[in-house]
């Protein structure tokens, strides 16, 4: 009986703390509630970009098509896990620009067993364009269909099979340190459209701000999306930085082969000098070449093998060519 009392107390304490979140804010004016609410998405959003060790990979970022953030989840389980949080999304508009965010509520289903209370930072990536549909037909369910994924963190996962980009949605949460990738089973997200018309204006609804994309962002929700922009202008930068280092290590291969060449042009007259070569010189080492360095070598006592080793190139005065490129 005492146990049974012990746990009706505790699952009313869990309670107490969810009603005591949106009784606290509401010290605040409306305006200002959502405001914060973006406010801290930025802030998620910005430590998430700003830790190498768990960001989101750059080719993720460069390809999301929406990203939401929904800071300080209440999570409080008895054996039986429940979430609760308001959060923001923003969906990418076809000029590969953000568009103006909505508000959006996450409720229901577990992040896994546990016993207490803790309060948790989670953001989701989706990967397709219609990945926020379930939100305009009543509600979106993480974990049904629209399973998300643990999303790859760092700079390791660049490179890393998981990005495939197999999966609707990728996620990410942070309870203690740093962001790691956690598969969510059962959560619903909605809009909340009662945020909406305090922000944008009565009437205006989260279909009108995501699928329409004709709605202009107003400045409580600007942090949150100049945080999306930096992290998406991070991402190409460093994606452009790879490829033009990758690009440059290829180039540098270029001018080897042609240094080589006029290395070999370059012995080439020094032996038609000496009166061993009588051959066109090209740059190419061919049996006439090859004959020339073969009576070289044997003038200046060195081991004869027909090829421009280290010992007999620095004797011509030009660089060695590798035996690959004697032949």
């Amino acid at each position: 009986m005492l146990a049974k009392t012990n746990i009706l107390s505790a699952i009313v304490a869990v309670w107490m703390v969810c009603w005591a979140v949106p009784g606290a804010a509401r010290e605040h004016s409306k305006d200002s509630k959502e405001a914060e609410r973006a406010s801290h998405a930025a802030k998620v959003m910005n430590e998430l970009m700003n830790t190498p060790e768990s960001n989101i990979p750059d080719q993720l970022m460069k390809h999301a098509h929406a990203v939401a953030v929904v800071p300080d989840i209440l999570k409080g389980a008895f054996g039986v896990g429940g979430t609760f949080g308001k959060g923001i999304v923003a969906r990418r508009l076809a000029n590969n620009t953000w568009g103006a965010p909505s508000f959006i509520d996450l409720s229901g289903g577990s992040f896994g067993l546990q016993l207490g209370v803790s309060i948790t930072d989670l953001v989701l990536v989706f990967t397709r364009e219609d990945g926020l549909e379930g939100l305009f037909k009543d509600k979106l369910e993480i974990g049904g269909e629209a399973g998300a994924t643990a999303g790859p963190v760092g700079r390791e996962a660049e490179v890393g099979t998981n990005l495939r980009f197999d999966s609707p949605i990728y996620s990410y949460s942070r309870s203690k340190g740093l962001f790691a990738g956690i598969a969510l089973k059962g959560a619903v997200m909605t809009i909340d459209d009662s945020a909406n018309h305090k922000v944008y204006g009565q009437g205006v609804t989260g279909r009108d701000i995501l699928l329409e994309g004709k709605v202009k962002p107003v400045p409580e929700v600007t942090p949150f999306l100049a945080a999306l922009r930096r992290a998406s202008v991070e991402a190409k930068a460093n994606l452009k930085k790879e490829t033009h280092v990758a690009s440059t290590e290829h180039k540098t291969t270029e001018p080897a082969v042609a240094s080589t060449k006029a290395d070999i042009r370059r012995a080439q007259e020094v032996l038609h000098e000496k009166g061993l070569y009588n051959g066109p010189i090209d740059g190419i080492i061919g049996p006439l070449t090859r004959r020339a360095i073969r009576e070289y070598q044997k003038a200046e006592s060195l081991t004869v093998n027909g090829e421009l080793d280290a010992q007999t190139a620095s004797k011509l005065g030009v660089s060695p060519v590798t035996v690959g490129e004697n032949r």
